[in-house]
């Protein structure tokens, strides 16, 4: 009776601190595992997520929510499989990923705790006998010119089709580039609008197959014209003129004076004809070296080098979009691209779930065109496996007493020694591991069911009672508790009161846990300050 009124009036000043302690609202985002745990959505079989001004947000299964909910810190429920997607994905302007892990449940780890402790029971009331997820592409923007016929005939065609093929800007410089690029995301967006994920790609792909047929032309082309290019520079004397030359000498020979010029005057008409000739030949030469000199420092090797390097990166970025995000079974009903399937949890471990998504940018500077990316927006979310409860491990003090009998020693009208009565103990006992199982899908205050076990050696005990959960803070929640304590207290096994002894030694080594437990009152409160 009187342990009853001490646990009353302990109960009773309890209560008035529980009331402070509450009395100020929790932000949310302060919430404790289990809080989140017991508010957990349940998913059948898809996790939507988007990235919004840098934030990760998400929705689940056919929710009508286009904004969703801040998904880092999130922890969601699900009975079987489910897959992680993200709705209308542009690819040449957002990229995503999702990564999983199997992480330890702590619901499993607090269930462990309370096994093993009640396991390690039986050993202690009946002992037995002693016997281990921004690829960065640069490249020269490489100039080409329109179609045209690659004529490589002569020096100035060779000249001209380099002009036009690597050096004219006409759509191929790293600025032109950059609004091509726009083009094909632009493409890509607008499908995606009336259209499914992969004929939106598709849409996309073939812009960009029609730029590359056209640039593929173009450094064939170039490819020609550089091959065309003369190893040896032209001759200073061309042909012609040596002929003439060589005409004059014949004609004129040793002759000086009116000798030389009746000679030149009779054979005029030849003479003025080779003249011609070498003349025309000799400017003919002079535009091919100059067409020689210019061809010499317009870097044709180089751009051309530039310009196969960006036909492969296109070529490239044409099979990534046509072999993974045009492909229909990486997308789930046509407008969601799948990041992971079948994400399962098991009652052992839950599945953390790692989101990144990045910005596809295109930026030019100077002659160099460069596609990066940049984060945009992370989160990680966990997927339990659905449970009625939540369990969690409490930790605080459990106000519990069992009386324990006493013995010591007397003596019989026939002076022998005997056991005599002396005054119990009141031993109090303190769990060894606590765990409250919190019902899920109910936020707030809410009750709960309490299951502990005390392996203490000298009053093992297991607690079985019920309580009130009051939502707390990132160090937990403030609980109180009561119930029933099935407490083990060693008693005389085969002496008895007035049985004859030799002494206290006697006593120590009859005494033994009861098979049949005392059933006691406890108090629990539970709150981390």
């Amino acid at each position: 009776m009187q342990s009853m009124k001490r646990l009353m009036t302990v109960l009773c000043c309890v209560m008035t601190v529980m009331l402070v302690l509450t009395s100020s609202p929790v932000k949310a985002e302060q919430s404790s595992d289990t809080d989140k745990a017991t508010a957990a959505r349940r998913v059948r079989s898809n996790i939507r997520v988007t990235a919004q001004s840098k934030t990760i947000r998400y929705s689940v299964d056919g929710d009508d929510d286009s904004i969703g909910n801040k998904a880092d810190g999130v922890v969601l429920r699900t009975t079987g499989p489910v897959k992680v997607t993200y709705p209308h994905l542009n690819p040449l302007a957002v990229q995503a990923s999702a990564s999983t892990s199997a992480v330890d449940d702590p619901q499993h780890a607090a269930i462990v705790q309370l096994v093993q402790a009640l396991a390690a029971l039986p050993g202690i009331v009946k002992p037995a006998a002693p016997a281990g997820a921004p690829v960065n592409v640069s490249f020269a923007g490489a100039r080409v010119g329109d179609k045209d016929t690659c004529n490589v005939s002569t020096a100035k065609d060779t000249f001209v089709a380099v002009r036009s093929t690597l050096l004219d800007d006409n759509g191929y410089s790293a600025k032109g580039l950059k609004g091509k690029f726009e083009n094909w995301r632009n493409a890509i967006g607008k499908a995606l609008q009336s259209n499914s994920g992969p004929d939106a790609v598709m849409a996309g792909v073939d812009q960009l197959s029609n730029d590359l047929e056209e640039l593929t032309a173009r450094v064939d082309c170039a490819q020609k014209a550089v091959d065309a290019i003369p190893d040896v520079k032209p001759p200073e004397k061309t042909p012609e003129h040596m002929a003439y030359d060589n005409l004059t000498t014949a004609v004129v020979g040793q002759l000086a004076g009116k000798a030389a010029d009746r000679a030149r005057t009779s054979n005029k008409k030849a003479l003025d004809a080779a003249h011609a000739a070498a003349e025309a030949a000799d400017a003919a030469a002079s535009e091919e070296r100059q067409y020689y000199d210019l061809l010499l420092v317009s870097g044709a090797p180089q751009r051309l080098n530039a310009l196969k390097k960006l036909q492969a990166t296109l070529t490239d970025l044409k099979d990534t979009l046509t072999k993974t995000y045009a492909e229909p079974s990486n997308w789930l009903n046509g407008t969601d691209y799948v990041l992971a399937l079948d994400v399962t949890p098991t009652a052992e471990k839950m599945q953390r779930v790692t989101i990144k998504a990045v910005n596809v940018s295109v930026e030019t500077s100077d002659d160099v065109l460069t596609i990066s990316t940049s984060d945009a927006a992370a989160a990680s979310m966990d997927v339990q496996l659905d449970s009625t409860f939540v369990a969690e491990v409490g930790i605080g003090v459990t106000f519990g007493f069992v009386t324990r009998p006493k013995y010591g020693t007397g003596t019989n009208a026939d002076g022998q020694t005997v056991v005599a009565p002396a005054t119990p103990d009141s031993v109090s006992v303190d769990p060894t591991v606590m765990v409250n199982f919190v019902p899920r899908g109910v936020t707030g205050a809410v009750p709960i069911i309490q299951v502990g076990a005390s392996t203490s050696k000298t009053s093992p005990a297991v607690l079985l009672g019920g309580g009130w959960r009051m939502p707390g803070g990132p160090k937990g929640a403030f609980v109180i508790g009561v119930g029933a304590m099935f407490a083990w207290v060693k008693d005389l096994q085969q002496l008895h009161v007035g049985s004859v002894i030799t002494g206290t030694k006697d006593i120590e080594s009859d005494l033994g846990f009861d098979p049949q437990p005392k059933v006691r009152w406890y108090f629990n409160l539970q709150y981390k300050f």
